[in-house]
């Protein structure tokens, strides 16, 4: 493997830890991280090990062994190496929400799969999952993880949890981006040197439920996992650019869920 991928995929590695424990530390419960690390008991940072990949085997985070690609491998199919990337592609479609402690809807790509709920002790994640692409005889995969928090935040809170997120000493998050949700401008943290081609992104919000004085914020992040490696670079970005696109549209959708189930969570 060159320095370049061994990079990015220890960057993977990184999107992954930083997003589920830290991003949204005390969410997840008794949930273990999908990138296989270890959860401190603090909530902090779990520690990088080995990579599940779709099929729950382990591959070390900086090297891959792969087959000896043959004539008969998708990847030389002659439409190029794009063509191993069309799964991943689909029309937004709603997933419904209704009688969830989420308290926004969201679309997603409707070639992938919902996943069953994942409860936590103080939160819920939803796992959003790709259809398998096959890269050197190998079914590979991409998730968009959607979680939130089930514990009350007030404006002031916010500000001082996003000061906690944006000052840390390892991965900082910064603003990223700005987008509305129920009439509020609210900003969205992420990796600030993340490079859109290259990597899955990771986002951390805090939406708005309720009104006038009785307005609290859910902490809420959404992070993508993938194990679509191993293409030549025009494949490679032909999959990232889809998979980004499948994380952006769950986040740029995200609107209120009017049949929240939040106060009795």
């Amino acid at each position: 493997m060159s320095n370049r991928d061994t990079t990015l995929t220890r960057r993977r590695v990184l999107l992954g830890t930083a997003g589920v424990a830290t991003v949204l530390a005390g969410c997840s419960g008794s949930d273990t991280p999908a990138n296989g690390g270890d959860t401190d008991q603090d909530g902090g940072d779990p520690t990088p090990t080995a990579t599940p990949d779709s099929a729950g085997q382990t591959s070390d985070s900086t090297t891959t062994q792969s087959p000896t690609q043959t004539a008969d491998d998708e990847t030389t199919a002659p439409d190029g190496p794009d063509s191993v990337c069309t799964p991943l592609a689909g029309s937004p479609t709603a997933y419904d929400v209704s009688g969830t402690p989420y308290v926004f809807a969201f679309d997603y790509p409707e070639t992938w799969t919902v996943g069953d709920p994942i409860p936590g002790q103080n939160g819920r994640f939803q796992q959003i999952m790709s259809p398998d692409v096959t890269v050197d005889g190998y079914a590979r995969t991409a998730t968009v993880r959607i979680g939130q928090s089930s514990a009350p935040l007030s404006a002031s809170e916010v500000e001082a949890e996003k000061d906690k997120l944006t000052t840390r000493e390892t991965d900082p998050l910064a603003v990223v981006d700005e987008q509305t949700f129920d009439g509020e401008t609210l900003e969205v943290l992420g990796f600030p040197d993340v490079p859109p081609s290259n990597y899955p992104p990771a986002y951390v919000l805090f939406l708005p439920y309720g009104s006038g004085g009785s307005r609290e914020y859910y902490r809420t992040s959404i992070v993508t996992y993938s194990d679509v490696y191993g293409l030549e670079d025009e494949g490679r970005d032909a999959c990232n650019e889809r998979i980004r696109t499948a994380t952006e549209t769950v986040r740029n959708s995200l609107r209120p869920n009017p049949e929240t189930t939040i106060k009795t969570a």
